[in-house]
């Protein structure tokens, strides 16, 4: 089955705690792509980990509000 993951998903699960969220864990996950808005609410994120998956896109303004993002982890992909 194809997963891609949309931002209203993370709104679903972390909804209280969207902008004070700072480490999110999204490995092995079987994700394919990444939607562009998945992470544009989590303005304070430091590490995004999405290693162990199957991801083939990530849409180019995806990562870019993250700006405080100190650690990516896209390997085994």
């Amino acid at each position: 089955m194809k997963k891609i993951l949309k931002f209203e998903y993370l709104l679903k699960k972390y909804k209280e705690n969207l902008n004070r969220l700072e480490t999110l864990d999204l490995s092995s996950l079987e994700l394919i792509e990444i939607d562009s808005n998945t992470f544009s609410k989590l303005k304070n994120l430091h590490k995004l980990l999405l290693n162990d998956n199957q991801l083939q896109l990530i849409h180019p303004k995806t990562l870019e509000k993250l700006t405080y993002l100190q650690q990516l982890d896209l390997s085994n992909n």
